[in-house]
């Protein structure tokens, strides 16, 4: 792993290992020379994160090759340009997308999960930090209703 504007290598950057699914696999860190190695099988999709303090975490999809099973796979982290403060949008300063419930469901979806994990990222490197967690609803349902699936979706974001 290196530095996106420097090409600096990044010792002790952190890369987790998630199976196609968004199942977590394992997480290693980098060696001396910003290389990670990782046992996997041939002929399949991971899903891969890469971390580092003060840098931007990026995540991709890696095919592992049917042959030799060997796969490099460069990755060069962002540096963060955003310092969190009050009132500062986490979505906006590190690369949060928005989360979207199914129609009429409270549970959180497989790709808004790695979001929040996004999430949890920040509040360990903030332990100080206070979230705003706000949840909308369309207009189909009554107000009663919509109120109680606001509630549900708020708790499972928080959960």
């Amino acid at each position: 792993m290196t530095d996106l504007t420097t090409s600096e290598i990044l010792l002790g950057a952190k890369l987790s290992l998630f199976d196609n699914k968004f199942n977590p696999m394992g997480t290693v860190n980098t060696d001396d020379k910003g290389i990670c190695t990782c046992t996997i099988e041939c002929s399949k999709t991971y899903n891969v994160r890469a971390e580092k303090e003060d840098y931007k975490t990026k995540e991709e999809s890696a095919t592992i090759a049917d042959e030799n099973g060997k796969t490099n796979f460069d990755i060069a982290l962002e540096k963060v340009q955003c310092k969190v403060t009050v009132g500062d949008d986490l979505g906006k300063c590190f690369g949060i997308k928005m989360i979207y419930f199914d129609f009429d469901k409270s549970n959180i979806r497989q790709e808004a999960a790695l979001d929040l994990e996004k999430i949890l990222d920040v509040l360990n490197q903030y332990p100080k930090l206070k979230l705003d967690i706000r949840s909308h609803t369309d207009s189909r349902g009554s107000n009663k209703y919509n109120e109680s699936l606001y509630d549900r979706r708020a708790q499972s974001t928080i959960g």
